[in-house]
């Protein structure tokens, strides 16, 4: 009895740290602004040039994607970026596009959904997988636009993915929302030189996005909110 309460306490303490440290690690928002060290913001204000191909590849990918009737929408920065400047946040590396995994997408394969972006000479890198996203890109182009696939889970917006098992509480934290918001008939915002949809409700999504900071935009360490 007393070796096993000496072998039962340092496994208690370990699974003590581990499952601090999980948790600890679930409620990380890990988005691109935060400045992580593996994934570092690398400018504070992108060229116009930069931001001129940015909005051509979305406009591309939007109408790659209003063409195959697959409803979609500005999803996390990128909607600060439609709402408070009408273009992409100036640090930003990519434009975030949600869109819906039911109807016309579920009854494709993931071949015959890629091949329109191949067709126009698109890069994709599937993250489908891992995280239910696709990163769609320009060859040469250091720039992307991250597609993300959202389920209607009872009333509730969600994410697919290996991710949203191991990070359950993550992506319950930050990664899903009231399906509501992103019901028919959605708003249209100018968005550089096209209009796009965004969620209903102004910046009602951010509480569920971003729900520590939800009401401003948060800069890289360094950088200067946009005006």
């Amino acid at each position: 009895m007393q070796l096993r309460k000496r072998y039962l306490i340092p496994r208690l303490f370990v699974f003590i740290i581990l499952a601090t440290l999980y948790v600890f690690l679930n409620l990380q928002n890990f988005a691109y602004y935060t400045n992580r060290f593996w994934k570092p913001v690398l400018t504070c204000q992108n060229s116009d040039e930069e931001v001129d191909l940015l909005l051509k590849l979305a406009n591309q990918i939007h109408t790659i994607l209003s063409s195959m009737k697959i409803r979609h929408w500005l999803m996390y920065g990128s909607i600060w970026g439609a709402r408070r400047i009408s273009r992409p946040l100036p640090w930003d590396n990519d434009i975030d596009i949600g869109f819906v995994g039911e109807g016309v997408f579920a009854e494709m394969t993931l071949s015959a959904f890629f091949a329109p972006f191949e067709a126009a000479g698109l890069k994709i890198q599937n993250k489908w997988t891992q995280s239910g996203s696709i990163v769609i890109s320009k060859p040469g182009l250091w720039l992307s636009v991250d597609l993300f696939a959202f389920y209607n889970h009872r009333g509730t917006m969600k994410r697919r993915g290996l991710e949203s098992w191991v990070f359950a509480l993550n992506y319950r934290t930050y990664h899903q929302f009231p399906a509501w918001l992103v019901e028919p008939e959605l708003p249209q915002l100018k968005f550089g030189f096209f209009n796009i949809s965004v969620p209903k409700g102004g910046i009602e999504i951010m509480k569920y996005l971003y729900p520590y900071n939800w009401w401003k935009v948060v800069p890289p360490n360094g950088c200067e909110p946009p005006h």
